[in-house]
């Protein structure tokens, strides 16, 4: 039984190894061009937009959220260290400003454990004392009230006074 099958095998792949293909292509002319014809000048009136204008900052971005407009798109955050220095906690790093003028407002940093209970808090604050950031990177510090261990709790800024640029500062 098996021996039948194997020179149907063999005759059937020296037919497929005879066939051959031809690619033919046939080129037509090319019909004459037409020449479009203009139509009927036409004027479509859209409906005019109303609604509440919105406010941008200095940039062109729209002020969509009054309190966190600054914050969201200006900030950056790095350097972040939490550590013991005496009885105190504290918190200290680096906020860099991209908006082109200083922002001034009042920021908090709060910490939470793991269960999302906040175990402590404190207020940020710039080398004069105040929370004042120029352009660019700034040093920002804080001291932690805190509930137990925080070192290595996790963290959230929280934005108690909206920042706005300093005008004429």
């Amino acid at each position: 039984m098996r021996k039948p099958i194997i020179p149907i095998l063999i005759l059937l792949l020296l037919l497929c190894a005879c066939v051959q293909q031809r690619l033919v292509l046939h080129y037509n002319e090319p019909a004459a061009s037409v020449s479009p014809t203009p139509l009927s000048e036409r004027r479509v009136e859209l409906p005019l937009l109303t609604g509440v204008p919105f406010v941008q900052d200095i940039n062109g971005l729209p002020i969509i959220d009054e309190k966190s407009h600054y914050f969201d798109n200006y900030l950056r955050f790095s350097g972040i260290r939490v550590y013991m220095y005496g009885d105190s906690v504290l918190m200290d790093g680096i906020c860099t400003n991209k908006f082109s003028l200083p922002l001034l407002g009042l920021l908090r940093i709060n910490f939470y454990d793991k269960e999302g209970h906040l175990i402590g808090t404190g207020e940020l604050t710039t080398a004069d004392h105040r929370f004042r950031l120029m352009p660019g990177e700034n040093n920002i510090y804080a001291t932690v009230y805190a509930e137990g261990e925080i070192e290595l709790a996790n963290f959230r800024f929280e934005v108690i006074s909206p920042l706005f640029p300093e005008v004429g500062g």
